[in-house]
């Protein structure tokens, strides 16, 4: 008996005749997934239908786009490995910007300079020398206590950056008193990117208390003079005259004298 092609002349392996050719669905919609790239679950569904394809073409010649469901396959693993790490870095960052100003605080309850230059990083020793730290860490602890806690606080809305690269988080910090009085302080931290690596690094400190006056730190630009009896404290970047943190609150020391 002699052998025939089972597709020569339009029939299958059964003698009836073969379906006409056509592009697979699943093939197509492999590659379509795959380049829907706003949407993370498409380029993982991309591969998943490029694999199908295969397997219901399996032993059928008549279905094509073999290379739609290949190039589906392909850019939907290479797209979903993206969107894996940048969200691993979006969670990474996150935990930093939840971490880092915590650790600051934790750092100036102990008195440990090198552990709180370490979590502020983006505090220079030129905006804040070890003097001015150690007043802000006193004034700190003067004012609303010890360190316990910090969280997001979304509620508040956070002001500008002093610059494009710049942008600040609101947090609810906690202080506990010697006498066990917890204090609630609405907190301001200012971030700016490391400029190789792009990881935040902590620039600047607003602490508002309960009497609603703010501690800035470091003052690095000019206070705006609205007033002559502005609420807004700061413990000076520089080499101050006074060694007592008091003496420098209550507004206006950088403007002209009486």
């Amino acid at each position: 008996m002699t052998s025939i092609n089972p597709y020569a002349g339009g029939f299958d392996d059964r003698g009836n005749p073969a379906p006409p050719t056509k592009t697979g669905k699943l093939a197509v919609a492999s590659l379509t997934c795959s380049l829907i790239l706003c949407c993370p679950l498409a380029t993982v569904v991309g591969p998943i239908l490029g694999l199908l394809h295969f397997a219901v073409a399996a032993g059928k010649p008549w279905i094509r786009g073999g290379g739609l469901a290949i190039a589906g396959i392909v850019l939907g693993v290479v797209f979903s490995g993206f969107w894996i790490w940048g969200g691993w870095q979006t969670v990474n960052a996150f935990r930093q910007l939840a971490q880092l100003p915590s650790d600051a605080m934790l750092a100036l309850s102990a008195d440990d300079l090198p552990a709180f230059r370490e979590a502020a990083q983006g505090i220079t020793a030129n905006e804040a020398d070890d003097r001015s730290v150690e007043l802000f860490a006193a004034e700190i602890e003067d004012r609303f206590g010890t360190f316990v806690e910090a969280s997001f606080d979304f509620t508040q809305t956070p002001p500008p950056g002093r610059s494009s690269q710049e942008f600040v988080m609101p947090y609810r910090m906690l202080f506990r008193s010697d006498s066990g009085a917890t204090t609630e302080v609405v907190a301001m931290v200012f971030f700016r990117p490391e400029p190789l690596t792009g990881q935040p690094l902590v620039s600047q400190f607003e602490l508002r208390g309960a009497d609603g006056r703010v501690l800035v730190f470091p003052q690095i630009e000019e206070p705006d003079s609205t007033d002559g009896s502005s609420d807004a404290s700061s413990v000076p970047a520089s080499d101050g005259d006074s060694t007592e943190p008091d003496a420098d609150l209550g507004g206006g020391e950088e403007s002209g004298g009486s």
